[in-house]
């Protein structure tokens, strides 16, 4: 690294700008291996940059990898898939093998996980297509497919002959990945006495490599082997390995140590309800506002616990509330798992998702759809009032008022377009859903009704009236 520091800014000037392309991609390795992911990616975008430039197909393809492997170790998996595609691409172009032959096998590992076992296996077919006999990485990565079909003893027999394959070249970061592949696979077939005979071993395979959290290539398949490693904390043989691989990988992580533990989606239902679901299976939380307090931490992550009590719990005393809000959040880690962080000094502490935690909502889903104009998508995710309950929090009404006058500046296009046309049955009908997020705005109600004069049966209109004189009492 220290080298590199020197020699880059003397080969960023030379005309010759391959050497210092070169010495980036080192960089970059060496970034990605120390978990130093947002250096990485910084390192990838100046190469990809450069080499864009003078059209460097094969260097490119390179980056496209590990901006793909980078990704999807961050759970962007959106931008792992854009990124593996183009490197698929590039390979072809570039005419080189091994790089096609690895971003396929990346890009049907996704497809397997994520369930779409047809489109990984027609990805195999391709791979299969690229030498006579398959590689190393085709094997594993038809392996890999295979017990995620349910093909338990055929993954075994193939990860067993790909761990001796592996040995006898001399590959020992595919050894060690197939091993631990051997070992997950004998835990899924129920069988712990085995398990406990070969889990020590695989990993101090993965732990030899003095490499923190191990090595790249084998990363990716942590979350998959969680509840292996899970079994191994409680196994004596084995937990002072996985200890010993955690605490490396935290000392190049900030101190975290959950570098082998899953990914995390939480999915907040806050519109009309306060539900959480942690991977689909809902949350059960004794206090009422915990769910509010998830939804502030992913609108507004490294805010302070007097920031978050002060916007959500503003008439509670400040010493009363500060308590409630710490309670929520510990609340939080009870019921979901070790998804906050907690950063700065004791008595100033921010709090945000860690990293391997994504986190959507009803919410957000209702404003994305709001500012595309998609008033049906707005009007199927709109199940009620926003956070029932918190109606002391001055942050939860300006939310509110936030999304109605999104709702109504959505509204006021489309009704100016049909009342433009003349199109008085569509005016109704947009009156209608507006007044769904707000029954009390008497102005949609009044447009609602003129234009039910000449749109609407004389019982809708009957029904318009009763409303509208409702409004007004």
């Amino acid at each position: 690294m220290k080298f590199l520091d020197v020699a880059l800014p003397v080969l960023e000037i030379q005309p010759n700008q391959l050497p210092y392309v070169s010495a980036l991609a080192a960089l970059s390795d060496i970034q990605l291996e120390l978990m130093l992911y947002g250096e990485a990616a910084q390192t990838l975008h100046t190469v990809q940059k450069i080499t864009e430039e003078s059209g460097n197909t094969y260097v490119l393809a390179g980056t496209h990898i590990q901006m793909a492997q980078l990704h999807l170790l961050q759970g962007d998996q959106g931008a792992f898939r854009s990124e593996i595609q183009r490197a698929v691409e590039l390979s072809e172009e570039a005419g080189d093998l091994s790089m096609l032959e690895m971003s396929l096998s990346l890009l049907a590992d996704y497809h397997s996980r994520m369930g779409e076992h047809q489109q990984a296996l027609k990805l195999m077919l391709r791979m299969h297509a690229l030498r006579p006999t398959s590689s190393l990485t085709t094997q594993i990565t038809e392996a890999l497919l295979a017990r995620r079909r349910g093909d338990l003893h055929g993954a075994f027999r193939m990860f067993s002959a790909i761990v001796a394959t592996a040995n006898a070249q001399n590959n020992a970061l595919l050894s060690a990945r197939a091993g631990l592949q051997v070992v997950y696979t004998v835990y899924l077939m129920r069988d712990y006495e085995k398990t406990r005979e070969l889990l020590p071993e695989a990993l101090n395979a993965v732990l030899r490599f003095g490499t923190p959290g191990g090595p790249l290539d084998l990363r990716s398949d942590f979350d998959e082997l969680s509840e292996l490693f899970a079994f191994a904390e409680m196994e004596p043989q084995s937990a002072p390995v996985l200890a010993s691989l955690l605490a490396q990988g935290a000392e190049y992580a900030g101190g975290s140590a959950d570098l082998l533990s899953p990914a995390v989606h939480l999915e907040l239902l806050v519109l009309g309800q306060q539900m959480a679901l942690k991977d689909g299976v809902p949350l059960s939380f004794s206090l009422k506002n915990t769910v509010g307090v998830m939804l502030y931490l992913a609108l507004y992550p490294g805010r302070t616990r007097r920031e978050i009590q002060l916007d959500l719990f503003p008439d509670k005393d400040d010493k009363e509330a500060g308590n409630y809000v710490r309670k929520c959040i510990a609340e939080i880690g009870k019921v979901v798992g070790p998804v906050v962080v907690q950063e700065g000094p004791h008595n100033a502490p921010t709090y945000q998702y860690s990293p391997k935690v994504s986190v959507s909502s009803d919410y957000q889903l209702l404003r994305t759809r709001l500012a595309q104009d998609n008033l049906p998508g707005a009007v199927a995710a709109y199940r009620g009032e926003l956070l029932p309950g918190l109606d002391d929090s001055e942050w939860v009404v300006n939310l509110r008022e936030e999304m109605l006058g999104s709702v109504r500046a959505t509204l006021n296009g489309l009704i100016q377009e049909a009342q433009e046309r003349g199109d008085h049955a569509r005016v109704v009908l947009l009156c209608t859903q507006g007044l769904k997020f707000d029954p009390d705005d008497f102005e949609l109600a009044e447009i609602r009704l003129e234009s039910a004069r000449f749109a609407s049966t004389a019982q809708e209109q009957a029904r318009f009236r009763s409303e509208f004189k409702r409004r007004l009492n």
